[in-house]
């Protein structure tokens, strides 16, 4: 089905330990949940899981982003950045979704509008290259 659907080009099924292989050879991953079979070990788990997981997605995003832009610059389609007004209009219909979002972060126990902060500071400094 994925071959059918997308451009993965799939190869024979391998045993991956998260604790030992480059998880960057292995964009995906089927873990089957056995009943009996041991816990894998927390530093194998984080390295599945969280900053880990977002910093390889992140990159995986950047490739995709870099090679589309390539195909666009290459058959010479316009690119325009948005300007300040198209900015404005959209984080004032934004600002709804927003604000529910830091409520439902908050009614959870996070400070939605800390989170989304430090979210912005993050976004800076990846625009700055840092």
């Amino acid at each position: 089905f994925l071959a059918q659907r997308t451009a993965l080009e799939a190869g024979e099924p391998v045993g991956v330990d998260p604790a030992r292989d480059e998880l960057a050879f292995f964009p995906l991953i089927y873990w089957p949940v056995v009943t009996g079979a041991p816990k894998p070990s927390q530093d194998a788990i984080n390295k599945l899981s969280g900053e880990a997981l977002a910093r390889h997605a992140g990159k995986s995003w950047d490739v995709a982003d870099r090679i589309g832009m390539d195909a666009l610059k290459k058959n010479n389609v316009k690119i325009a950045n948005a300007d300040a007004a198209l900015v404005k209009e959209v984080q004032s219909r934004s600002a709804g979704i927003i604000g529910d979002w830091v409520k439902k972060a908050n009614t959870k126990g996070v400070d939605g509008a800390k989170v989304l902060a430090e979210f912005h500071e993050e976004l800076k400094k990846v625009a700055a290259g840092k």
